[in-house]
């Protein structure tokens, strides 16, 4: 696995400041911080595409429905090969906040790949409806990469399609399907597909801290000659 596959698999896991949950603003000030450890490429023969993997990151409220964010992701093989694989800053901002509807989006830009060259834009939305058992999202997410050492800027777009419930007043069970377009790349052909599926638990452990469970089976382009493989993450959201 390349250092830009990796990087975009731990990313795929920290996805703006969050694993396998709807997103929300945090309160105002330094007040929130994330830390993800990941298994990755979990069923895959080769070494070199096993990893495990750990990301963390921090949330400043700007206002009562609004925060900006700064992640980065580290990693290594099986092969003891690995290093810093992502720096992401964004800003996020809640447009609708109803009872039951929140429509909230998002700005990104990440650096990734071996020495952090490559770069990549992004632009999200989440609309959720969230009922008294548990909710709905939907979540189309545009990025814009530089296609390797060229000079082309590719086109991928994700759509997250996920369903909630809820397990008592502390928590919840996830399930999330996520299909991929890319377009515009000249090392890639446009392709659509499914890229990868999951489930999860999230439970609120007091006050202050949510713990995050995910496992997330990751589809193989067609062609890659790859297999079906399986990223495990544990996580923690802390707000004080």
């Amino acid at each position: 696995m390349t250092r830009w596959t990796l990087a975009a698999l731990l990313l795929l896991c920290a996805a703006q400041a969050s694993a396998l949950d709807t997103f929300e603003p945090y309160p105002q000030g330094l007040r929130a911080a994330e830390v993800y450890a990941i298994r990755a490429g979990a069923g895959l023969g080769d070494p070199a595409l096993r990893a495990f993997g750990a990301v963390t990151g921090v949330a400043v409220g700007l206002g009562v429905r609004s925060h900006a964010y700064g992640f980065t992701g580290i990693s290594s093989n099986d092969k003891h090969e690995g290093g810093v694989d992502f720096l992401n800053l964004g800003y996020f901002q809640n447009l609708i906040d109803t009872e039951a509807l929140d429509i909230d989006a998002w700005l990104e830009l990440t650096a990734l790949g071996e020495g952090l060259g490559a770069s990549q834009r992004g632009i999200g939305v989440e609309v959720n409806y969230d009922g008294p058992r548990g909710g709905l999202f939907w979540r189309p997410i545009q990025h814009w990469e530089r296609d390797g050492d060229t000079d082309t800027i590719g086109r991928r777009r994700e759509y997250h399609y996920g369903v909630y419930g809820n397990v008592g007043p502390k928590a919840q069970v996830l399930a999330e399907l996520v299909q991929e377009s890319v377009s515009g790349f000249e090392t890639l052909p446009d392709d659509r597909r499914t890229a990868s599926w999951a489930f999860g638990f999230n439970r609120a452990l007091n006050e202050t801290t949510e713990l995050i469970l995910e496992a997330r089976a990751v589809e193989p382009p067609d062609g890659s000659g790859l297999d079906r493989s399986w990223d495990f993450t544990v996580g923690w959201v802390v707000v004080w």
